[in-house]
């Protein structure tokens, strides 16, 4: 041995890098064995899952786990309900119906081919009766405010014999004409003309739904004979024969004396009244639907004629004829007639077109 390995300090054995070596191995087995179950089975690294933490790149891969925090189930209180008693509905006021005809219809109504026209009177009020300063007036007459809610159609005429004939009714009148008005009518006959009018227009053309041809009401017929005056006839508070046919030898008022033509004329032959309706004064009598009964001077809303003090055993005629005064013609002349006569004397009639009314076919 020489003196330099003699004197050279002792070498010792280094085993740093088997430790390094076992340490690495560990590791990658270790990482290996992890990761490899999720990409072998999906070829793709596991989806992360929301509620676990994954620490930062670089750090230690340990899972934080979180649970979800339930929210409390909260149940609404219940209200107990409280039943009230429904508030009992107010008095219902009379409303004025619409001043247009219905929907759809003119105000001029032609009957199909029966050649009864008729116009719409539309509702409003006014004063039935006489006043007690009207010569003539009559103690059945008492003045009094009457409403009308609903709007009807008139005949422009009063029915002729053409048409009464047409219609298939016995023409029993005395002075014969097709344009002359029928005459000897009792008011029995007049329903019944009213409802086969009812049934020959509906087969031909359309009527407003409840509405029906029939007599009109009392307080319809002067409502419109009066047009929208309060003297003792549409036309003032005198009148002639030259605007009315009746005897002319009593005219109405301070009018000046006229013919006597002894015969009702045809339809239409004098003046209208302001409203457009024909012979509203004289030539013909002209029923009623109502039945007789006196006035008072309470108000009434839609007089009807079922009311309890009608006298069943008459019904009125109004307007007055060719064969009476003057003064027998004013707007609310009135008459009773026992309903299934037919009278001698000039009873005719005009129709309505209305909703059905009592009495009505």
């Amino acid at each position: 041995m020489s003196k330099e390995e003699k004197n050279s300090p002792e070498k010792k054995p280094n085993y740093s890098w088997v430790l390094t070596a076992i340490l690495t191995v560990i590791i990658g087995y270790a990482l290996l064995n992890d990761w490899g179950t999720s990409e072998e089975k999906t070829g793709k690294p596991p989806a992360p899952n929301p509620s676990e933490k994954t620490a930062p790149e670089g750090m230690a891969t340990a899972k934080i786990v979180t649970t979800p925090v339930e929210e409390p189930q909260t149940t609404p209180p219940t209200i107990p309900t409280v039943t009230q008693k429904p508030t009992p509905p107010p008095p219902r006021k009379v409303e004025m119906g619409s001043m247009e005809p219905p929907e759809g219809f003119a105000a001029e109504y032609k009957a199909a081919d029966s050649g009864i026209v008729l116009q719409w009177v539309a509702p409003g009020k006014f004063q039935m009766g006489s006043s007690p300063d009207e010569q003539h007036r009559r103690r059945w007459e008492d003045l009094h405010p009457v409403t009308l809610t609903e709007g009807y159609w008139l005949g422009r005429y009063e029915v002729t014999q053409k048409t009464w004939v047409e219609l298939g009714m016995e023409n029993n009148s005395y002075f014969k004409g097709p344009r002359n008005p029928v005459g000897k009518v009792s008011w029995n006959d007049a329903l019944e003309f009213c409802k086969r009018l009812s049934d020959h227009v509906k087969a031909k053309q359309e009527i407003p739904e409840g509405y029906v041809f029939r007599l009109p009401s009392e307080a319809e017929w002067e409502y419109a004979c009066r047009a929208g005056t309060q003297t003792a006839s549409s036309f003032g508070d005198a009148m002639s024969s030259k605007q009315a046919n009746f005897d002319g030898r009593s005219p109405l008022g301070k009018a000046t004396k006229g013919i006597n033509r002894k015969r009702p004329m045809p339809v239409g032959y004098y003046s209208p009244n302001a409203w457009g309706f024909y012979d509203m004064h004289g030539n013909m009598w002209e029923w009623c639907l109502d039945g007789w009964r006196e006035f008072t001077d309470r108000q009434e809303v839609n007089p009807l004629p079922s009311r309890a003090e009608i006298n069943p055993r008459y019904k009125v005629v109004k307007g007055g004829s060719w064969y009476v005064h003057g003064w027998e013609c004013r707007s609310t002349s009135r008459y009773a007639l026992r309903p299934a006569v037919r009278y001698n004397t000039g009873i005719g009639l005009r129709v309505a077109l209305g909703r059905k009314l009592p009495l009505s076919k």
